[in-house]
């Protein structure tokens, strides 16, 4: 096999083989300057692995790129990538992916991570690729990065019990392949897989493709570490069936918030809040993850603190969100560990009477006494009563109390009266709150 080196205005180093496959198959392998922590597995790898460049500028772990180079002729191409097409010919090409690719990698290049710190990577039919072999071999990849696949490979009807987490990504300018990228999303997440769906602007083959890598290996694998400091690689995961999702990008119908009740999500898309925010604050944004449903937390472009924003539905009346926004600034002025409004008008429209609460995000810690429950019954306003439907209960309740706002906002009432006269102010703001629903429940 022939090293053959390529030049790029980059701090690691581009190496080329070409391995026994099929009269052989050359690798492309982007091996950054630090000692790899995640390594991602890629069809088309010939273009993909020079996206190693933008890793070097994002910030993301080191992480290695093994691009499997795909074939120029189209169809046949498409016979490697697509199972629908010409299945003996894909598994063949499979096999060598999986088994003769990665031998070579950890071989040649000493890498040799768990599941958790492994990704295989797809794009338009390579998208396929990436579904069908993720789905096939989870032990060994914790993660897919999907963007505009195709549509030959289709959702099975019958999901594997163990998934890898997947994050898709399609062009609102090339409808075919968003509609393939949703179709897939929507059966992950009802699987019970953790799912990201992003939409872009952009068309198929547009440079969205390779501006979303980076967000695709910051989501799988975390942000850089310091120097120095050590973390232990992280085991594969298995996710059984119908386990709500602990990190969607876009929860979908049925989802559960963290006290396992099942609420309807006021948004969507997660981009949709995204760009709101990033908007409204006129600062570069993305989605570092989603806390619970319509709960998400941002990270700015430029490394300042992390953001919080929480989606209220159109049975909410702004007035509400307001008194939440309110609360919470109040305690801007006190030592209380409540989050802190992002400006000084935090609540946004998001359209179709639906509205944005933006606070600065804040790291949980264990409950230190009174003072905390103070706190945590001021943060209650900003997650009371996000749902609207009459069946289902409303409220985020990431720390719920109660099945509904009346019951949470009356458990608030509770705690506070037991601090004592302190808090008399926060409890008057509580009981003068309205729960969404039009109940007051401080004067019932």
């Amino acid at each position: 096999m022939e090293d053959q080196a390529i030049a790029g205005a980059v701090s690691g180093e581009f190496v080329t083989e070409t391995l026994e496959y099929d009269g052989g198959r050359q690798v492309t392998v982007y091996v950054p300057p630090d000692p790899p922590e995640a390594v991602v597995f890629a069809g088309d790898g010939k273009f993909i692995s020079q996206w190693g460049e933008v890793l070097e500028t994002a910030d993301v772990p080191s992480t290695m790129i093994v691009g499997v180079h795909g074939l120029a002729d189209e169809t046949s191409r498409l016979h490697e990538y697509s199972l629908a097409f010409a299945p003996e010919r894909f598994a063949a090409h499979a096999r060598f992916f999986v088994e003769d690719v990665r031998r070579w990698a950890e071989s040649r290049f000493g890498v040799a991570l768990p599941a958790g710190r492994t990704a295989v990577c797809g794009v338009s039919a390579g998208g396929e690729l990436a579904l069908a072999i993720g789905l096939r071999h989870p032990d060994i990849y914790g993660a897919v990065f999907c963007a505009s696949p195709g549509a030959g490979y289709q959702p099975p009807a019958l999901m594997p019990s163990s998934l890898p987490r997947a994050y898709l990504v399609a062009g609102t300018l090339e409808p075919f392949f968003l509609e393939n990228a949703a179709r897939w999303a929507a059966a992950l997440r009802d699987a019970g897989a953790d799912v990201v769906m992003s939409e872009r602007a952009g068309s198929h083959g547009g440079e969205f493709w390779r501006q979303e890598f980076p967000l695709m290996v910051a989501w799988a694998f975390g942000r850089s570490r310091p120097a120095g400091s050590v973390t232990a690689p992280s085991a594969s995961r298995r996710v059984p069936r119908r386990r709500p999702a602990r990190n969607p990008g876009n929860p979908g119908k049925g989802a559960r918030d963290r006290s396992g009740v099942p609420v309807r999500p006021v948004v969507k898309d997660a981009a949709t809040v995204v760009h709101a925010v990033a908007e409204s604050l006129r600062q570069p944004l993305s989605l570092d993850s989603v806390l619970d449903v319509d709960v998400y937390r941002l990270r700015p472009a430029d490394g300042g603190p992390d953001l919080v924003a929480r989606a209220f539905g159109a049975g909410v009346e702004a007035a509400t969100v307001n008194a939440a926004a309110r609360v919470l600034t109040g305690l801007a002025g006190t030592p209380f560990p409540a989050e802190r409004c992002a400006s000084d008008s935090p609540v946004l429209p998001l359209g179709g009477g639906r509205h944005l609460l933006v606070t600065g995000y804040v790291e949980p810690a264990p409950a230190p006494g009174p003072g905390f429950i103070l706190a945590w019954c001021a943060g209650l306003l900003a997650r009371l009563a996000t749902r609207s439907a009459p069946d289902l209960p409303s409220g985020g309740g990431w720390h719920r109390l109660g099945a509904t706002p009346s019951h949470e906002i009356a458990e608030a009432l509770r705690l506070g009266g037991q601090i004592g006269p302190s808090v008399g102010e926060l409890v008057d703001t509580l009981a003068d709150a309205d729960d969404g629903t039009g109940h007051d429940p401080g004067r019932s």
